[in-house]
């Protein structure tokens, strides 16, 4: 009986290490790509593209509320109707992204321009980049996090040729960046069926939807709360201070990329093994989640110096000629970061009790905070002054994780 208790112990690690790197590939494919767009084609295309992964991201947000969340939590460890809720979930995918793609495409026709047309292939990409997200999300339920990780390895394997030819020939169109980008995931979403051996069904997306609507409906609010107030505020930064601020504020994002992935990453980690702390000790609870938030805090604080300090030569080595636009807004970002990561603690004490409510309750106060610290600060000072704003908007977030964290222990310990 021990020997198969260890077992299932090394089998859960080996799923959470794979999810982890898998993670990890995801976000440093996503950076890499950013980097390089930011290096080749200048701050006013980086504002482009800034829009459109934004956009990308606002659609992947809505796709794994209403398709592969719900797959995640009632087909996980379900072998025998995996391959059912899978291929439907896999077809509410592609059908959210061409009804999505034809909208993006719709509105960059009529836009025009640089803009309109990194919408168009957007649009035409969509349906290819919501189902290899599905399929990962798909091996995930499985319990097979390796299949997932050879997805995210075939997108970065299948990019790196197209990224290479671009670099090679110096391009500097965001659009030809795009098109390698959506290429790839298209070719990943197709290796994605061979893997499952399953084919996407989206003749009957809405089906899906209304059966796990008690699930979905909230999912997705959640999400809009993050997601739709991220969208508002680089609409919003571009319609006040135009695509160089967007573009200054996006190769801020950028260079803090690692710590993101640390904090992604690290999130996945402290939520399941606070899940079973809390069961235990609503007080280890709070002092691991301090932890976290003081690790994840001086990560970014010690990535934020090396940032700083880093002089021009290197940066414009790095960046080019968006260097300068980065060592305007770094200081501010650097903070922004801090404050992000003063929040992780209470946010994975907060999924750990299960707390949704007060979750929901902190994010639908800390988003609008930083929507409006951005585009108040954007009227009044550009990027910069949108960086300020978002410093007072992402450290006022925290306060309230942690009041909203602390609020929920003490209902944990009086219950």
């Amino acid at each position: 009986m021990a020997w198969l208790l260890d077992r299932g112990r090394v089998r859960a690690a080996g799923r959470v290490g794979w999810g982890l790197a898998d993670q990890a590939l995801s976000s440093l494919t996503n950076f890499a790509v950013s980097l390089l767009v930011a290096r080749q084609v200048g701050i006013q295309q980086l504002g482009v593209f800034s829009l459109v992964f934004t956009t990308y991201l606002l659609a992947l947000g809505v796709s794994r509320s209403l398709n592969t969340d719900p797959l995640l939590v009632r087909y996980s460890g379900r072998p025998d109707a995996w391959r059912e809720g899978t291929a439907t979930a896999a077809g509410g995918a592609v059908g959210l992204g061409v009804a999505l793609g034809a909208g993006c495409a719709a509105v960059g026709l009529a836009i025009g321009e640089v803009l309109g047309g990194a919408l168009v292939v957007l649009g035409l990409g969509l349906p290819g980049l919501l189902l290899q997200d599905a399929w990962r999300f798909a091996f995930f339920a499985a319990g097979r996090s390796f299949h997932a990780f050879l997805n995210d390895l075939a997108w970065t394997v299948a990019l790196l040729p197209g990224l290479g030819v671009l670099v090679a020939i110096g391009h500097n169109s965001v659009i030809a960046f795009e098109l390698a980008w959506t290429g790839a995931a298209a070719l990943a979403a197709l290796f994605g069926i061979a893997q499952s051996r399953l084919l996407p069904w989206p003749l009957n997306p809405l089906g899906w939807w209304r059966r796990h609507r008690d699930l979905n409906t909230r999912y997705l609010g959640e999400f809009l709360a993050i997601g739709g107030v991220g969208q508002l505020n680089s609409y919003g930064v571009n319609a006040i201070a135009g695509l160089a601020a967007v573009g200054a504020l996006r190769a801020g994002e950028i260079v803090m990329g690692p710590v993101h992935v640390l904090f992604m990453g690290g999130n996945v980690v402290a939520v399941a093994e606070g899940a079973q702390i809390a069961s235990r000790s609503p007080a280890r609870l709070a002092r691991m989640s301090l932890l976290v938030s003081v690790a994840m805090s001086a990560a970014a604080i010690l990535w934020g110096i090396v940032l700083i300090l880093l002089p021009t030569s290197v940066g414009t080595r790095v960046l080019g000629t968006t260097w300068y636009a980065v060592a305007e807004v770094i200081v501010p970002f650097v903070l922004l970061t801090i404050g992000l990561t003063a929040a992780a603690g209470p946010q994975t004490g907060l999924r750990s009790l299960a707390a949704a409510r007060r979750g929901l309750r902190a994010r639908l106060i800390h988003s609008p905070l930083m929507l409006v610290g951005a585009i108040g600060g954007a009227a009044v000072g550009g990027a910069v002054g949108a960086a300020w704003g978002m410093v007072v908007g992402n450290w006022t977030g925290a306060a309230v994780w942690w009041w909203q964290f602390r609020l929920a222990l003490h209902e944990q310990e009086t219950s």
